[in-house]
């Protein structure tokens, strides 16, 4: 998981992967963004960060507090998540929870409620190093996620090789102010440089010639 641009930016250029062909995704909201690979490819017994979405509910109210995010530190694989028939406990089938050495598969305990209410619908959001930001390699799933915890973007099949500008324009080219809508473009200014160096090379060597 990475965080990507800051509240004063106006917009986030997230260039993505799937199946070969590139695409932007454009976050004018809510900035910065997380952006995070689902399947990271993990191998066994590594400790890694879970995020886990769940409804919390009141038993007095019967009434949703929302799609809260959760993160805990559990050992890999982690196959699955359960909530307990009473709704206090949240289970992930895995190898251990953290302070724990990687054990057995089976359901840990990851998370218990804290007073009344209860979980409902847990849902795995992502798999990431516990100690980095590091993006995993050779795995798939992207999800984007903005500064308020909504969900922007999410795609199991795109790539986890992205990259993100700060700008309207995809990481690598340069934003240009054009009286035309939408009011600018993107230049690849350091492949033009080249072409020119490379052009100018070729004008000298026929002068020469």
């Amino acid at each position: 998981m990475a965080s990507y641009c800051s509240a004063s930016d106006t917009v986030a250029t997230v260039t993505i992967i799937k199946n070969g062909a590139k695409s932007l995704v454009k976050i004018r909201q809510n900035l910065p963004i997380t952006v995070t690979c689902k399947d990271s490819n993990y191998p066994d017994c590594k400790q890694v960060k879970l995020q886990i979405r769940a409804f919390n509910y009141s038993n007095a109210l019967q009434q949703g507090y929302g799609n809260i995010p959760l993160v805990t530190n559990v050992w890999t694989p982690v196959l699955g998540l359960r909530v307990t028939s009473d709704g206090s406990t949240i289970q992930a089938y895995c190898r251990g929870h953290f302070g724990d050495s990687c054990g057995t598969p089976g359901w840990y305990t990851v998370y218990t409620r804290i007073g009344s209410g209860y979980y409902k619908d847990p849902s795995i959001v992502a798999v990431y190093p516990q100690n980095s930001d590091d993006i995993p390699t050779g795995g798939k799933g992207v999800i984007i996620t903005d500064s308020l915890g909504n969900v922007v973007f999410n795609d199991n099949d795109a790539s986890c090789n992205w990259t993100v500008n700060c700008g309207n324009c995809p990481a690598g080219q340069d934003e240009h102010q054009i009286n035309d809508y939408p009011g600018y473009c993107c230049l690849d200014c350091a492949g033009i440089k080249a072409e020119i160096k490379a052009m100018t090379s070729q004008v000298r060597n026929v002068r020469n010639g």
